[in-house]
C-alpha cells in the first residue's frame, strides 16, 4: 500500500472520531464523560511507550496483550498499531499482535465505528482480514461501572472477558478514562425529572464506589479516578505497563492522596517528563504535593528503589557511590 493511502487512512480515522464525539448530544457527553483523544496524542504516547520497552521486549512485542478499557472509536489502538507497523514483523507475526489486543467502551455507535476502522486498517496495513468472531471474542462493553445505565452495579474485568485471557492482567494498559465528576449539577439540565435521576444515580455509584475501592472513593467521586484504581489493581499484569491520558490535578488534589501514595509505591514511573519534574522538586526544596508538611525530596527518599526514578548509574556518576543510599 503507498504512503498516500495509509496517511487516507489515518487521516478518515482522525474525523471518524471527531465526528463521533460532536454528535453526541451535550448533556449525554457530560453525563458519560465522553472526551475523546486526538490521534497526534495517541500517536505520541504509543512511540514513546514502544520506545520504552527494552530491545528484546519491543522485538517480541506481538506476544505482549493490550487492552484499552475505555475505546471509544480505538484511536489509542491504531495508534498502537501504526508504532507497531514500524517494527517490521512478519504477516502471522501481525495477526499474533492483533489477537492480543482488547477493548470495551460504553458507547454502541463508537464501537462500530471502530470495528469498521479496525476492519480497514488490519486489511490494508497488514493484508489480514477479520471477521465477526475476532470481535465477538475481542470487543467487550464498558468495564467497572455503567453511568449511562439505569442498572448500577460494578463491572469486574473478569465479567467481560474470560480468564483464560485476563490471566494477572495485561501487559499494556492504555487509555484517556471519562473524565465525570458524580456530581449532577442543574444547570446542565432541560427538566427536574432528568437532575433528580442523574443525582439519584450518582448516589447509588458512589455507595458501590466506597464497597469496591480503597484508594479512589474520597470526596467528590470522579469516574477517571476509579478507572485509574481499577487498571493499577485488576487489569495491569504485576510488570505492565499503564499508559493513561489524566489529569494534572492527581499531583495535587487532596482527596489523590491515598491513590497517589498507592501509586507510587506499587508501580515504577519512567516517563521522562515526570522524572524531570520530580528532579527539579527536589532541586528547588519544593514542598511535597502528596503528605502536607514535608519535603518533596523526602517523598522520594523514604521510598527506596530511587534508581527507579533516577537511573542507577546516573546516581553513581553524580557522586553517590554507597549502595545503601543509591538502592
Amino acid at each position: 500500500m503507498s504512503e498516500i493511502d495509509e496517511m487516507t487512512i489515518w487521516e478518515n480515522i482522525g474525523k471518524d472520531s471527531y465526528q463521533v464525539e460532536h454528535s453526541m448530544d451535550s448533556l449525554h457527553r457530560k453525563q458519560t464523560g465522553s472526551y475523546y483523544t486526538a490521534l497526534d496524542l495517541t500517536f505520541a504516547m504509543m512511540k514513546e511507550m514502544v520506545a520504552s520497552l527494552p530491545p528484546e521486549k519491543r522485538a517480541s512485542l506481538f506476544d505482549l496483550t493490550f487492552l484499552e478499557p475505555c475505546v471509544g472509536t480505538g484511536n489509542f489502538v491504531f495508534a498502537y498499531l501504526r508504532v507497531c507497523k514500524s517494527l517490521n514483523f512478519t504477516k502471522e507475526q501481525y495477526q499474533v499482535l492483533l489477537n492480543n489486543i482488547y477493548v470495551c467502551d460504553i458507547n454502541d455507535h463508537a464501537l462500530s465505528v471502530y470495528k469498521k476502522n479496525l476492519c480497514l486498517f488490519s486489511t490494508e496495513y497488514f493484508g489480514i482480514t477479520l471477521d465477526d468472531a475476532y470481535f465477538d471474542s475481542h470487543l467487550g462493553r464498558g468495564l467497572l461501572v455503567d453511568v449511562d445505565s439505569d442498572s448500577i452495579r460494578y463491572i469486574p474485568i473478569t465479567d467481560v472477558f474470560p480468564a483464560s485471557i485476563v490471566k494477572d492482567g495485561f501487559d499494556f494498559v492504555v487509555t484517556n478514562p471519562p473524565y465525570k465528576n458524580l456530581k449532577a449539577e442543574k444547570g446542565h439540565y432541560a427538566t427536574e425529572e432528568q437532575y433528580d435521576r442523574d443525582k439519584a444515580k450518582y448516589a447509588e455509584i458512589g455507595k458501590l464506589a466506597t464497597r469496591h475501592f480503597s484508594y479512589s472513593a474520597v470526596g467528590t467521586i470522579n469516574i477517571y479516578k476509579l478507572f485509574v484504581e481499577e487498571i493499577a489493581v485488576h487489569y495491569l499484569a504485576p510488570d505492565g505497563i499503564g499508559s493513561l491520558l489524566i489529569p494534572a490535578s492527581i499531583l495535587s488534589d487532596k482527596t489523590c492522596a491515598k491513590l497517589r501514595t498507592m501509586l507510587l509505591e506499587t508501580s515504577s514511573v519512567n516517563s521522562p517528563y515526570l522524572c524531570v519534574f520530580w528532579a527539579a522538586s527536589c532541586r528547588e526544596s519544593s514542598n511535597s504535593l502528596f503528605n502536607e508538611g514535608s519535603k518533596f525530596s523526602n517523598l522520594i527518599t523514604t521510598m527506596g528503589d530511587v534508581h527507579h526514578i533516577f537511573p542507577k548509574q546516573y546516581l553513581i556518576d553524580n557522586g553517590i557511590n554507597d549502595k545503601a543510599k543509591y538502592n
